[in-house]
Order: structure tokens, then C-alpha cells, then sequence
């Protein structure tokens, strides 16, 4: 490999770090709220919360890395 393209790949993985957190958080919130041992978090409201909280999760992480880290209409690039 070559000394760009391993530079290219840390850098990826650098950025790429917060956002795959963020989507296995909440993933770890979901499973959480569905399987954890509260039965607090099992009442039809307070499972749709964790739900809602899991998804946004989730979804901003993939966001992010799509748009932050892939780039793909170059933003990084732009003064």
C-alpha cells in the first residue's frame, strides 16, 4: 500500500470512530429497553422513548458518516 493511501484509511478510521459509537450505542440502547432486566423500560411509552432515543441514535451516526466522513459532495474541501 501506499503512503497516501494508508494515510487515507487511518484518517477514515479516525473520523469514522465517533460515528460507528454513536450507531452502536444506540443499538445498545434498543436492546437494552427490549431485553434489559427493568420493567420500567418494558411499559408501551417507555419502550417507544428508548426506541425514538435509539433510532435518532442510529441514524445520526450513519449521517454522519456519510456525509462527514465519505464526503461525498467534497464540504471538507471548501474554505
Amino acid at each position: 500500500m501506499s503512503d497516501n493511501t494508508k494515510h487515507l484509511a487511518k484518517k477514515c478510521v479516525k473520523d469514522a470512530g465517533p460515528c460507528l459509537a454513536l450507531c452502536v450505542a444506540g443499538a445498545a440502547v434498543a436492546l437494552l429497553a427490549v431485553l434489559g432486566p427493568f420493567d420500567v423500560l418494558r411499559s408501551a411509552s417507555s419502550l417507544h422513548v428508548c426506541m425514538a432515543l435509539a433510532g435518532a441514535m442510529m441514524t445520526g451516526g450513519a449521517l454522519d458518516l456519510i456525509f462527514w466522513v465519505l464526503d461525498p459532495f467534497g464540504w471538507k474541501n471548501e474554505g
